[in-house]
């Protein structure tokens, strides 16, 4: 019969408090009562794997909730009706197989922590009902701050109430005194908040769609949490008026909304009572949840509707232990979309506003940007790919279902097809990443033209033209210049184009080449450029430009850099330009008269130039720079005695070209649904992005100028999106956390270089890399290094096990070994935990008292699996090393690196600890993988000169035969055991044997034990010259051969700098050394017998 410590009588204590604090602390310890838990919990309980149910009855989980039922007690209304209510909930919830799997041999060293942690649910069920009550609070901390914050609130309200209590001492409050004497680890309060959190995962997915209905209410509400003078008061106001409201609510009794306490406990406890919302007009939500009785309804009044901003419930408090160092800290977290868990086709969305944010006008309007995305999508699609230039990896990528393009039109076929609640989650999504996500992609400054370009005039003219679109990819901002003369009606006569020369020499005189800004027509009616090219003697050099004739084809074409600049003889006519170049002085501009000379060599043929019909034998004239940059590329225009009148035309034209340089995404979409524009051209267009630095368009918005959009972050932002998206294709079931829209993408530690450069459908990522764009998107917030990530072998947040695959697979496939897998659960420690191995694994030593079964018998051949009761455990130790997050002087970390061990247990005894990444690094020189060749054609008689010796338990390999690898290997028999091969071969690294792992299926023994492997044992670092060996093993070996072995040697240039820090880089030549890691010299008499080291035998096969 369970026992309440409160019922106890206190007939044998006086009424002296000082009294009753000694009697309690005398004679209770908490931890010891255990109540049965209310039979709608039973549910949940029969669910709980057996680690977490013994934890919950016996274990810390318990003794906390025990304490803190009882310390606060005395101030907790009775809530007898919602207790039934959420046992009832949490038991439907536990009973799902998706969301609560039983662990099994495929998840490895994790199954006893797979499946829905409801620990600290069960430890509140079995503490009794004030502790069930303790939990629900536990959710609605969890629910709303980060871990680190809510632990300091934990231990803020502890500490006020046990100062509370000490300070009131009653008869009748022993519970209550034990738990102020006894007291509550803070580190109890992070783990009791970590099974929440992890419990608020697994409720959340069971009930997700009444829970985005309901959050879809909540981010139209500007509703603070009940205000307090301090943490506490706020705290245990909120906690109270929601527990007595929601009370109130399963019975059947209507409430209305006063504070948005009442609305946190609802999407904290799953509980989904009718909802009627008095806007302009009035709304009514039905759930139809059966753990509601008929008429309890909730009522959201005008007065607690917001203006659309979607602020959501906010809750502000005040943290005294936050930090060690200062004042109290305020905190503020709010409950909506922007504090919620998303997908990855929600993280779409967000970045499909964000990207609408900085198109302006253009993406005002979501749907209308919406259906350009669609028809832009389609337009490629219809793309042959028959380009002027060669298809590449860029191509194939962006047509591909791992872009980014595709992604945003993704996002934009679910807000143009998804109907009801799923299209108000889409647009409110969107409006949250065009709200808060103006960082996301890029800063405003790196922000990507509207539309990517596509609908600037100057852009939409070269998509209908294959040597438009080829001049502007060459030379974007000439092809620019050009645009904006022909855009001002400028005539050949009065403009010219002016860059300079590259140089070679520094110092060097700069030099020029001169252009037409229009194209010019010749005496046979052909239309082209002229090109004039300045040399150092002050002649210049004319040459016909080849990027247009006048059919419009491209002919040929030559980049100004490739053309033969041999010296032409000087032509009988002479031009004289006087250009005024503005130079900057002091911030003002003044002209200085810059004299140039430019000479034609006349058709000889026709005899007659292609400036002949507008330029006089000698033509002078002065020049203002209208557009560009003087030290780069700039267009200039002719000063003549009429330029007033000619001002004044140029004004007007400019004043045309800025009302139509741009658009409007409508008729750009019509645009790509017709055949206006080649689909070809605009995937170039596109793939461009990817491939420049920038993009150049000229800009008659304010005055005459060339503007350039910086489009690298942005585009870096995007690619690291679909390499986001590609990892978490491997993840199903993964969320992320929606405040990752207030993080730059760009800046991401995790994004590859060389992926962004090259883009790739299946980038082949490095584990480390994987881990920390892991740990960005399921925080939000954490931007780790990869480099800090080498040694990590999974990671814990919330209910989700991120394990490397290598971790459980057989050690013998190795084209996973960079693979994350996702595992429902978790470890119970607070906050994100980073798991990494021992760097030395302890091994059990070898017993005499064992010789009885240690036969080392002859190996047999025989398929079998000696090590059935060999499993692995998971444990930690009591190293953590804090990651630095964000500032420093916090008490609590919400990340950090924890020692885990992978122990070997056979028969439940103990064999050893082992690390398993081991068998996947590059450079480890005791461990091969043996590939079976299939056409062999070896009979099934094996021919082996040694002796193959069978080790069937770990006391064989424990205290293994002395004469391993002298003609004798051992075979460790642990066929089709996966767990039982990976164990064998770390513990046989780790005890140092040459050992090979053999494929899962079937093999020949005669290729294999007549393999040779080139064994190359670590030993202490000495440099060996490569002359040196090579003129010692001469006569002895074959030649060449010595030299390929040192060539061959793992490189292992990160381990090999100078323990003693020396300076290794003087004496010889280092290209004619390397460095040999040797581990036990005293093997070899000298270094120089090289040789010796191609005759190490094979120690050790896992079979």
């Amino acid at each position: 019969m369970a026992l309440s410590i409160n019922t106890l009588s206190a007939s044998g204590m006086t009424t002296s408090a000082q009294n009753t604090l000694a009697f309690v602390s005398a004679h209770f310890e908490l931890s010891l009562f255990k109540v049965e838990a209310p039979l709608e919990f039973q549910g949940l309980g029969s669910a709980l794997s057996p680690q977490r149910r013994m934890d919950a009855e016996c274990g810390l989980p318990h003794q906390t909730a025990r304490r803190l039922g009882a310390l606060f007690e005395q101030i907790l209304p009775p809530i007898p009706n919602l207790v039934k209510a959420y046992g009832s909930r949490v038991s439907e919830i536990s009973k799902s197989s998706t969301l609560n799997p039983r662990g099994s041999q495929r998840d490895g060293v994790f199954a006893s922590h797979t499946g829905a942690d409801g620990t600290s649910i069960w430890a509140a069920a079995t503490s009794g009902n004030p502790a069930i009550a303790i939990h629900l609070l536990a959710c609605m901390l969890a629910r709303t701050f980060p871990p680190s914050e809510a632990t300091s609130i934990w231990y803020e309200i502890v500490q006020n109430r046990r100062e509370e209590i000490k300070a009131g001492v009653q008869v009748g409050m022993i519970g209550s005194v034990a738990a102020s004497i006894q007291g509550i680890d803070r580190h109890d309060l992070m783990q009791w908040d970590a099974s929440a959190r992890a419990w608020l995962q697994t409720a959340d997915d069971a009930k997700q769609f009444d829970q985005k209905q309901l959050t879809l209410i909540l981010d139209n509400i500007n509703l603070p949490i009940s205000p307090g003078k301090t943490a506490y008061d706020n705290v245990i106001s909120a906690w109270t008026t929601a527990m007595l409201a929601v009370e109130k609510l399963v019975t059947g009794q209507p409430q209305r909304v006063l504070n948005g306490a009442v609305l946190l406990a609802l999407t904290s406890w799953h509980l989904f009572p009718d909802l009627l919302v008095l806007q302009t007009k009035t709304v009514d939500v039905r759930f139809h949840d059966n753990l509601i009785a008929s008429g309890g309804r909730l009522t959201i009044g005008l007065e607690n509707v917001g203006s659309g901003k979607g602020e959501g419930i906010y809750w502000s408090l005040a943290l005294s232990h936050l930090r060690y160092y200062g004042d109290p800290v305020t905190v503020s977290r709010s409950i909506g979309f922007d504090a919620s868990r998303i997908t990855i086709p929600q993280l779409h969305l967000l970045a499909f506003g964000s990207l609408l944010a900085s198109w302006g006008d253009s993406g005002s309007d979501e749907i209308i940007a919406a259906r350009f995305f669609v028809s832009l999508w389609h337009c490629l699609e219809r793309s042959s790919n028959k380009l002027r230039c060669p298809e590449t990896n860029h191509h194939k990528f962006l047509l591909s279902s791992s872009s980014w393009l595709f992604m945003l039109t993704g996002a934009a076929k679910m807000l143009l097809t998804s109907e009801d609640i799923n299209r108000a989650t889409a647009m409110k999504l969107t409006k949250l990443g065009r709200r808060r996500g103006s960082m996301f992609l890029a800063a405003q400054k790196m922000w990507l033209p509207p539309l990517f370009g596509l609908s600037h005039i100057s852009i939409l003219a070269t998509l209908s033209d294959y040597s438009m679109f080829s001049a502007y990819k060459m030379s974007p901002r000439l092809a620019v210049l050009r645009m904006i003369a022909t855009s001002l009606n400028l005539r050949p006569t009065e403009c010219l184009i002016r860059r300079p020369l590259p140089t070679d020499k520094a110092g060097m005189k700069k030099c020029y080449e001169y252009m037409t800004a229009v194209p010019v027509l010749g005496s046979d009616s052909s239309s082209g450029h002229r090109w004039w090219i300045e040399t150092e003697s002050g002649r210049t050099l004319n040459t016909v430009d080849h990027y247009f004739t006048l059919d419009g084809e491209l002919d040929q074409f030559l980049a100004p850099d490739t053309f033969d600049k041999l010296p032409l003889e000087l032509a009988s006519k002479e031009m004289r330009w006087r250009m005024k170049i503005p130079r900057a002085t002091s911030g003002k501009y003044r002209l200085q008269d810059y004299l140039i000379r430019l000479s034609w060599k006349p058709d000889r043929v026709k005899g007659t130039s292609i400036y002949d019909t507008f330029l006089e034998d000698t033509h002078s004239a002065t020049y203002n720079v209208i557009a560009g940059d003087v030290d780069d590329i700039a267009l200039f225009v002719e000063c003549t005695q009429d330029f007033r009148k000619r001002q004044r035309d140029i004004k007007e034209a400019f004043s045309k070209g800025s009302r139509s340089s741009w658009i409007g995404v409508e008729q750009m979409t019509e645009v790509l649904n017709s055949d206006s524009v080649c689909p070809e051209l605009v995937l170039e267009y596109l793939v461009s992005l990817s491939t420049r630095p920038d993009i150049i368009l000229p800009d008659l918005s304010r005055e005459i100028r060339i503007r350039t959009y910086d489009v690298q972050l942005c585009m870096r932002s995007l690619n690291a999106l679909s390499i986001a998206t590609r990892i978490y294709d491997g993840l199903p079931g993964a969320t992320v956390a929606a405040d990752i829209i207030i993080q730059p993408l760009h800046s991401a530690h995790w994004i590859p270089i060389e992926e962004i450069i090259f883009p790739h459908p299946k980038p082949l990522l490095k584990r480390e890399n994987v881990f920390s764009c892991i740990a960005m998107l399921e925080s939000g917030t954490y931007n780790i290094p990869p480099d800090d990530l080498k040694e990590v072998m999974a990671i814990s947040a919330r209910n989700s096990l991120y394990v490397s695959q290598a971790l459980l697979c057989d050690p013998y496939e190795t084209s996973h070994i960079n693979d994350v897998t996702l595992i429902l659960g978790n470890v119970g420690r607070s906050g994100m935990v980073l798991m990494v191995a021992p760097i030395a694994p302890r091994l059990r030593a070898m017993d005499l008292q064992h010789w009885e079964v240690v036969n080392h018998d002859a190996f047999t051949f025989q398929e079998d699996d000696c090590f059935p009761s060999t499993t692995l455990h998971l444990s930690f130790t009591d190293y953590e090393l804090p990651l630095k997050i964000g500032d420093h002087g916090a008490i609590d970390h919400d990340v950090a690196i924890v020692e885990t061990v992978i122990s070997v247990h056979d028969g439940g005894k103990w064999i050893g600890d082992i690390d398993v990444l081991a068998l996947f690094q590059s450079n480890n020189h005791l461990l091969r993988r043996f590939q079976h060749d299939t056409e062999c054609s070896h009979s099934d008689r094996v021919h082996h000169k040694g002796r193959l010796t069978s080790i069937a338990s770990w006391e064989e390999i424990i205290d293994a035969p002395e004469d391993l690898g002298q003609d004798n290997i051992g075979v460790l028999r642990a066929h089709n055991n996966w767990q039982a091969r990976q164990a064998a071969a770390c513990i046989s690294i780790q005890r140092g044997f040459q050992t090979v792992i053999l494929p899962p299926q079937r093999i020949c023994w005669n290729c294999c034990c007549t393999a040779e492997w080139e064994w190359v044992p670590p030993l202490p670092p000495s440099v060996l010259s490569k002359e040196a060996v090579n003129t010692a093993n001469a006569p002895d070996t074959e030649a060449g051969t010595t030299e390929k072995l040192v060539q061959d040697l793992p490189d292992d240039s990160e381990g090999s700098d100078q323990a003693d820090g020396s300076d290794s880089s003087t004496g010889s030549d280092d290209s004619n050394v390397t460095t040999i890691p040797f581990e036990t010299p005293d093997a070899y008499e000298s270094i120089l017998e090289f040789d010796s080291i191609t005759r190490l035998q094979t120690q050790v096969m896992i079979y």
